[in-house]
């Protein structure tokens, strides 16, 4: 937990835990990293199972996350994966990275957040896919609207049989969407928010969701494979613009 930790403009708090691992069971509440301040840099952390597995307490801002490994992140949601695929399907919202909705704070106030050079990929549960109706099941992001001025750059997402990025698709680990899972379909993320140079594979619905506001909301030279229903909605962008 970081907490009440914060930096300011002219120095922020640097917490580098390269080689080290927190670890939390997959139940509800339960959350290896949990973010609150702002100025601050996580760097370097594993993250192993929890509900999500860094959780952005609303109203944080100037924090960067990078360089770190998040998986096996997510609930067992009770129900059995269907349509040829082995396992048990997870929670829908679930997360390597969860900014969470309204009712934990005020989630507006939560802006300028950096992810950058992170491995989010394998969660502990899979999604369903379009064969047995509308993919449900965890997402590498998941966002709620924000402050905005965001920006995701040089990640890496998917589920792999080995964890590596070049291991064979791990169908019954998919994602339900690629990168970001657009929690307010009629609000969206926030605005201002960067998508770029993002390696986005394995997953059942959409690649990225920009859906909702989308205010300047810029996404470019993304790769998006193995996917499902498409690379990017923006199904549909009631302000805008969306580039």
């Amino acid at each position: 937990l970081f907490k009440n930790q914060s930096g300011s403009p002219s120095g922020y708090t640097l917490y580098d835990l390269t080689g080290r691992t927190a670890q939390t069971g997959n139940q509800s509440n339960a959350f290896p990293v949990v973010v609150q301040g702002s100025y601050m840099i996580l760097r370097g952390l594993r993250t192993v199972g929890g509900e999500s597995g860094i959780f952005i307490d609303p109203g944080s801002n100037h924090v960067v996350i990078e360089d770190c490994e998040i998986t096996a992140y997510g609930r067992d949601s009770g129900n059995a994966l269907q349509g040829g695929l082995s396992g048990e399907q997870g929670v829908q919202e679930d997360s390597g990275i969860k900014f969470p909705d309204a009712s934990y704070g005020s989630i507006l106030d939560t802006k300028q957040i950096v992810v950058q050079r992170n491995k989010i990929h394998n969660p502990a549960f899979g999604s369903n896919s379009w064969d047995t109706g509308h993919p449900l099941g965890p997402a590498p992001i998941t966002m709620y609207p924000t402050g905005g001025d965001n920006v995701f750059r040089y990640n890496e997402a998917y589920s792999t049989l080995d964890g590596t990025l070049d291991g064979g698709p791990d169908t019954s680990h998919f994602h339900e969407d690629g990168f970001i899972m657009g929690g307010n379909n009629d609000e969206g993320i926030g605005p201002d928010t960067d998508v770029y140079k993002n390696i986005v594979m394995h997953y059942f619905d959409d690649g990225l969701e920009t859906d909702g506001d989308g205010t300047n909301d810029r996404v470019w030279n993304n790769y998006f494979d193995y996917g499902g229903a498409t690379m990017i909605s923006t199904t549909s962008t009631n302000l805008g613009p969306v580039y």
